[in-house]
């Protein structure tokens, strides 16, 4: 019987292809999203899969009419970040800005070539701007002389924009009806006029898609439509307006002066009317106003009330919209990377038309410009290359899930083509940045970039002595300022690197100082200004620095040191004059602002460019400035404004300070900065006093107890720092400390002002033992008598996690550097939820988590490896982190066959079940034999780390292993009502299909540095027999890295009934795991057994002698245990070698290479039920025992339950007189 399968009938629909556009004319106001935009969101939701969206900002139409160059560019985006903000998925709709496709105008012109002007002249729209050109009354006072002909044409242009993507579907409303109308008709005479040989027809005819009509007037003419030309700003409610703003508007909108009740009458009332669709078009659904106006009627409604409803609804409408709005009309990066993405999927499709059109319709030589051949720049090539890598990653993941789940053909055949398309593109763009591009895989690309591949000889050394140069220099300065060093700074020499640094911002070049926290970065610039302040009174230096915490620690340091400062903040406001007269009276040499305040919008800056002007500006000082990029690119976008610095005062010099950053960002800080001839100032990182310790991480209620026990073993004299990443988390974690008798305080953003600066005070001052806080306290925390900092989850980035540590130990002083580190702890950085891994700040945030695990994942020197990430060389440490210390507990074992094992588990758990879920911790709770839920215990893999004492602490790193390497991914549950939902689930990596995880060896090694809660364990023989009987469990499956290799003697001994001596003393204290030799138990077996794995990625070698099996080897069921009872007999039988095959091992190949010894083969996927018959289809059966009765090893004689129970207790007794 043959049996044909089809697809669900949804998919045999003919896809359709929907396009709409609008033009860039500011912001949208109510009339605009309630009658055109909304209706694109629903489209969105309510379309077909295959359904092709594009929605485009058609900016050519806006030219029309006369515009501001700037103003139009502002819209143009406004738009965009619009079409964003209301709901529309850059994933699921094509969105593009129409004036970065010359293809519109292209076809425009071929159409316009085919249409008759007489009917363009009977447009609505070319009437009606006839009718306004000298406000005339009718035709005849018109003088068209006035106009421009883009009036007139601009419905071909509208006309080309729909057939240019072969648009099946256009929503339109009433007013836009007669455009389709002349666009269904050009699209008919093209098809009349030229024949497709191909198709007999190129463009298909556009059909409507009538939009509900929602019709919103002017809340001060209601005779007319709301509009954005109408010059009265309240006659209309934009989508930016803030909820105050609409208030005002709609109070102040016409109704008029009837008082007998609300009714709707657009005739008579229009002003109420209006009101009613406003209020009718804001519910859901299909309302009408008549309704509303009955609802409103009978509730008793006044004018006000009616008022007030409104604003209510119009607010809670635009609520969402609004806040999206502005977060991400913030992130221009997004923007431009979303304009460029989703342009480039525009001419893809749009290629395709005009090459049809010119080369096979009209016949002129028509080629379309492959868009990898525009001329981009390299950061632009970059980025795209970055975005391109990770849309493969995720169809690479789609492939393999299809090929493990057993997927359609089809389907799988499909998602290929995909990707060698995206492999032919990602070729392109390294060739163009003259990249390597000859590997056939790709699976290396995509960790190019990363910190930790700084080639050696780019490495910076720190000089071991100061060069002559340098310290003729020190010397210089030293006698010079000493006395100002003195009496005001209270220093007695200053450092060499200072001295150099100085020099050189006080000739007024550019400096870059890139020291360490707590190495008297801020001399740097304080100390010119005060040797400038005899000289040139009336002289400033302006101090850009993140935070208004930090800022007011530095203003109360200088006026404790006696230096005249004005700090400039948000939260102490002060008015314009006042900053002019405390500048003019009290002469500072220090203006600390945030970067908000430099906005070239602010009189502050323009009193700067007034004191520019006069020259009384000396140089500008960016203190923490790998702040530029770290927050500049996602939350402060007014960093990144910091560039016009060089335009607006181009000979003042500028000196960036830091402590933490690499190579890469100084040069593009100095890149976006302008900073000219840069001086870089650097000092080594390294910091002997600190003792850097990685704890793996624990259940939560375990990891309290144990950071408390950590504590209370300080002196209560200690200060430190526990780092937490979340607000909830620090409180949490703050109430258990206390509880404990800790006295702590906390610190986050979400605390107000006062709170922060109470907590703070007390920790300073000793009150506080313990501060617990988010990654706010961080920069400008100045105690030098930090004895511990703890990290209870990961820090954001290697960045973050030098500038908290560097809070320890100033004084010189031992401190101490703890991290809990549990790889899961980065999931949310490491993979991005569908909403936002398309923003540059998700893909920063990835890389950023990619280069800590890099250097937390090491188990060389973690300093080494710390400081290698910031471009310096160093030697490892003097046991000054706990890789170092702990050397000798270090082990490496090869997991590669427990980790097919895992595979095979999870494969095992997917096709058992549908919509089989499985979080990490679930998975590591199976594999350890715990929680067995929905049958997942009748697989093979369950329990497979408890048969070997694997902690639970091991396998959760094997699984982020495995995770890291792509065999393994994870993603979040999705949730629509919550987006924090924290679970999060395991699927197959790109990488797990054919094992590509592994080495080029096959092996798959894992460093791990033995303790009690991570380590492997090895019981004897005999106890794992008593316990498979006892419990029915499966046989004992040989641990990973270890080997079970049978020693003759002790073999021949045995078949003479003499005793075996199990001995565990052969395991090494190497680096790598040897093999545990171990003789067989005292009872007497049938055969001896050598066990080899085969796998098609790898050889292997086997005798009976020789059976060392170099990893985890693959699992044998219960009947498989090597203790059959023997028949009757005292001839010593043959030796016999049993091959267990891997899923994907060639099983004919083996007999090939064994020929007459092989027994027996069983594939570990096949049924048990179905292993003898599998035996005979390769020609093989077990042998009859001398009894007469068949017997295989693998499916042994039952024994009577009593006598069952008769051995069991025997066993116990063997094992306790052999143990």
């Amino acid at each position: 019987m043959n049996l044909i399968f089809r697809r669900p009938l949804s998919t045999l629909t003919k896809p359709r292809t929907i396009f709409s556009g609008i033009q860039p004319t500011g912001i949208p106001h109510l009339g605009n999203y309630l009658g055109a935009l909304s209706n694109w969101v629903d489209l969105q939701k309510n379309a077909n899969p295959q359904d092709q969206l594009l929605f485009s900002v058609v900016g050519w139409h806006a030219l029309t009419l006369p515009q501001d160059p700037k103003e139009l560019a502002t819209s143009r985006r406004d738009m965009l970040a619009v079409l964003l903000a209301i709901g529309l998925d850059p994933k699921r709709s094509i969105i593009f800005h129409q004036d970065s496709n010359a293809m519109h105008t292209e076809l425009a012109w071929i159409l316009g070539c085919i249409t008759p002007t007489g009917k363009l002249r009977r447009m609505t729209s070319w009437k009606t701007r006839l009718a306004q050109s000298r406000n005339a009354n009718d035709e005849s006072e018109v003088d068209e002389s006035l106009l421009n002909a883009g009036l007139l044409t601009y419905p071909v242009l509208q006309a080309a924009d729909i057939l240019l993507y072969r648009a099946t579907h256009v929503p339109v409303g009433d007013d836009q009806r007669q455009h389709l109308e002349l666009s269904r008709d050009i699209a008919d005479t093209f098809n009349r006029t030229f024949k497709d040989s191909s198709s007999g027809r190129l463009f298909p005819v556009p059909t409507s898609l009538i939009t509900p009509a929602k019709r919103i007037l002017s809340l001060k003419d209601p005779s007319s439509k709301m509009s954005k030309s109408t010059p009265d700003p309240a006659s209309r409610i934009l989508l930016t307006d803030s909820p105050s703003l609409v208030a005002s508007k709609i109070r102040a909108a016409v109704t008029d002066s009837i008082t007998t009740g609300i009714t709707y009458d657009p005739v008579s009332r229009p002003g109420t009317s209006n009101l009613l669709s406003i209020l009718a078009a804001c519910e859901e659904g299909e309302v009408d106003p008549e309704a509303v106006a009955l609802r409103c009627a009978a509730d008793g409604m006044s004018h006000a009330d009616l008022k007030k409803e409104v604003s209510e609804r119009v607010n809670a409408l635009l609520e969402k919209p609004r806040a999206e709005f502005s977060k991400i009309r913030a992130d221009e990066g997004y923007l431009e990377q979303i304009s460029r993405e989703g342009a480039e999927k525009a001419k893809v499709i749009s290629s395709e038309t005009m090459e049809s059109v010119g080369n096979h319709v009209i016949g002129l030589c028509w080629q379309t410009v492959n868009i990898l051949n525009l001329k981009k720049t390299e950061t632009e090539l970059r980025q795209l290359l970055e975005v391109d890598v990770e849309d493969l990653q995720r169809l690479k993941i789609r492939i393999n899930n299809n090929e493990f789940l057993g997927g359609l053909a089809c389907d799988v055949a499909l998602l290929k083509g995909f990707k060698s398309e995206y492999l032919e593109r990602l070729r392109a763009i390294r060739i163009a940045l003259g990249m390597d591009c000859t590997a056939s895989d790709d699976s290396n690309w995509e960790e190019e970039g990363l910190g930790q591949n700084i080639p050696e000889e780019e490495l910076w050394s720190p000089p071991l002595t100061p060069s002559l140069e340098d310290e003729v220099t020190r010397d210089i300065l030293q006698d010079q300022y000493g006395r100002l060093l003195k009496d005001t700074f209270k220093i007695d020499m200053l450092r060499v690197d200072q001295a150099v640094a100085i020099e050189h911002t006080m000739a007024k070049r550019d400096v870059f100082v890139f020291k360490p926290t707590g190495s008297g970065k801020s001399l740097v610039y304080q100390l010119p200004a005060m040797a400038e302040r005899k000289l040139h009174p009336r002289k400033v230096t302006v101090v850009v620095s993140p935070l208004q915490a930090l800022i007011h620690d530095q203003e109360m340091s200088c006026i404790a040191h006696g230096i005249p400062v004005l700090a400039i903040t948000s939260d102490r406001p002060q008015s314009d004059e006042t900053i002019r007269h405390r500048f003019w009276t009290e002469e500072p040499v220090l203006i600390y602002v945030t970067p908000e305040r430099l906005n070239r919008s602010t009189n502050f800056h323009r009193f700067l460019c007034e004191l520019y002007r006069n020259d009384h500006i000396s140089r500008f000082a960016l203190d923490e400035i790998h702040s530029l990029l770290s927050w500049g690119l996602t939350f402060r976008p007014e960093y990144l404004n910091l560039t016009f610095l060089r335009e607006d005062f181009p000979h003042v010099p500028i000196v960036a300070l830091t402590a933490t950053t690499t190579t890469r960002s100084i040069q593009e800080i100095t890149t976006l900065l302008r900073m000219t001839n840069t001086i870089l100032v650097r000092s080594s990182l390294i910091q002997g006093n600190l003792q850097v310790t990685i704890h793996h991480k624990s259940g939560n209620s375990s990891q309290v107890g144990a950071l408390v026990k950590d504590i209370q073993s300080k002196p209560s004299t200690h200060s430190g720092i526990v780092y937490y990443n979340s607000r909830s988390g620090c409180a949490y974690l703050a109430k258990k400390l206390e509880a404990e008798g800790i006295r702590v305080a906390l610190f986050h953003a979400g605390l107000s002002p006062d709170e922060k600066r109470a907590s703070y005070a007390n920790w300073m001052n000793g009150s506080i033992q313990v501060m617990v806080a988010t990654n706010a306290f961080g920069m400008g925390v100045d105690k030098p008598d930090v004895r511990f900092i703890v990290h209870y989850d990961c820090p954001k980035s290697t960045e973050s996690y030098l500038q908290e540590i560097g809070r320890a130990g100033r004084d010189g002083q031992d401190a101490e550097c703890i991290l809990y580190y549990r790889y899961s702890d980065l999931f949310p950085s490491l993979f991005p939820s569908r909403l936002d891994n398309m923003t540059p700040k998700a893909r920063r945030r990835m890389k950023q988590a990619k280069e800590l695990v890099e250097v937390l994942h090491s188990s060389s020197c973690i300093n080494q490896r710390l400081y290698r990430y910031f471009g310096e060389r160093s030697a490892p440490c003097n046991k000054q982190c706990s890789n170092c210390l702990n050397g000798a507990s270090r082990k490496t074992v090869d997991f590669a066959l427990f980790s097919k094992v895992i595979l095979g588990y999870l494969r095992d758990i997917f096709t058992h079940k549908s919509n089989e879920k499985v979080t990490p911790n679930q998975l590591v709770e199976l594999l350890c034999g715990r929680k067995a839920k929905n049958e997942r215990n009748s697989h093979p893999g369950y329990g497979s780390a408890k048969d070997h004492n694997m902690t639970f602490e091991l396998v959760e790193k094997v699984l982020g292993a495995l995770i890291h390497r792509q065999a393994l991914t994870v993603e979040r549950a999705s949730s629509e009502d919550d987006h924090r939902n924290k679970h999060w689930y395991i699927k197959f990596g790109a990488k797990a299909l054919d094992h590509k995880y592994l080495d080029a060896d096959g092996c798959f090694h894992i460093s791990f540095f033995e303790s009690p809660s991570m380590r492997i364990t090895t019981p004897s023989p005999a106890r794992r027999a008593v316990k498979t009987k006892r419990h029915g469990h499966k046989a004992p499956r040989p641990m990973a890295g270890h080997d079970y290799e049978a020693d003759n003697s002790d073999s021949e001994s045995e078949w003479e009934g003499g005793s075996g001596n199990i001995s565990a003393d052969t395991l090494s204290s190497d680096e790598e795991i040897n093999p545990i030799q171990i003789s067989s138990s005292k009872r007497q077996t049938t055969r001896r057994h050598s066990v080899i794995s085969l796998s098609s990625d790898s050889d292997s070698e086997a005798s009976e002698t020789d059976s060392s099996m170099q990893s985890f080897t693959p699992l044998l069921d219960k009947e498989q245990d090597l203790d059959v009872q023997p028949a009757a007999t005292k001839a010593k039988p043959p030796p016999a070698t049993y091959i267990f095959v891997d899923s994907g091992s060639d099983a004919e190949e083996g007999l090939v290479a064994y020929g007459s010894d092989v027994e027996l083969i069983a594939n570990l996927k096949t049924p048990k039920k179905n292993r003898t018959s599998l035996a005979r289809d390769f020609g093989t059966r077990p042998k009859a025992q001398a009894s007469g009765k068949s017997l295989s090893p693998l499916y042994g004689r039952k024994a009577h339950p009593g006598t069952r129970r008769r051995n069991n207790l025997k066993r116990r007794r063997d094992s306790s007189v052999e143990m």
